[in-house]
């Protein structure tokens, strides 16, 4: 018996979680690196970039299940430009690095620390939450958490809850405060996405309702034209038996 498909996106920010802690732990190890003269900073910048882009395919593959086939090039077109945006503020990152090692050489100022270093590197793994929400709901969103549109940039601890809507065609969405200090955009996103109404293109409804499945399980059918199981599904999951 196949393993069911689980529709939980609470068990998918979870999977990101511990993947993130393995990006944290890795960029650390960099920053040591980088700290003890073992590796150049190109190297080390290099290095940074692989981190950062499988960190951010893992969270799409998360936010598909696992299933790479439902990904489709529009949608790792779009990975790829986050990519690039994160790649340039990475580049701006070491050339500081550089910028401040060598005034340090001339007797002005200090390097900047390993563990600033560490502390500084950690924080290009949030953006990755809005890979995963971006997977989730397949772009069809104006924004997600962690994508920088709000204050808090990509700090943002906030969540989405997805509801199938009343009539086949429409889902509900929430934008949902984290369990932490909101800045003033997420509040008021709490405030008016409750819900916020996303109407779905023709051909979603049209194969969900044929199918006998509701918009919410069936939504990944939306732009692509790929089956998949179910929005939120973030995990093969063997049941047991």
């Amino acid at each position: 018996m196949p393993a069911p498909r689980i529709r939980d996106t609470e068990t998918g920010l979870k999977l990101l979680e511990i993947r993130r802690k393995a990006f944290d732990e890795a960029v650390e190890r960099l920053a040591g690196q980088w700290g003890r003269g073992e590796i150049s900073l190109v190297q080390w910048r290099s290095a940074m970039q692989r981190e950062i882009r499988d960190l951010h395919r893992t969270a799409l593959l998360v936010a598909r299940g696992g299933e790479w086939e439902s990904i489709t090039f529009a949608e790792w077109g779009r990975l790829g430009g986050n990519l690039r945006i994160q790649y340039r503020y990475l580049n701006n990152y070491a050339q500081a690095i550089k910028d401040r090692s060598e005034a340090a050489l001339l007797g002005v100022g200090e390097p900047f620390s390993e563990q600033y270093l560490a502390w500084r590197s950690k924080l290009y793994g949030g953006n990755a939450n809005a890979s995963y929400w971006r997977g989730v709901v397949y772009g069809l969103l104006p924004q997600v958490p962690g994508d920088g549109q709000t204050q808090c940039k990509t700090n943002c601890q906030c969540r989405l809850r997805i509801e199938d809507g009343d009539e086949p065609g429409v889902l509900f969405v929430y934008w949902e405060l984290g369990p932490v200090e909101h800045c003033p955009d997420c509040v008021v996103l709490a405030a008016e996405w409750n819900p916020y109404v996303l109407e779905l293109p023709p051909e979603a409804t049209a194969a969900a309702v044929s199918r006998g499945l509701s918009l919410g399980t069936y939504v990944a059918r939306l732009l692509s034209g790929w089956e998949h199981n179910g929005i939120g599904a973030v995990v093969v999951y063997d049941g047991g038996d």
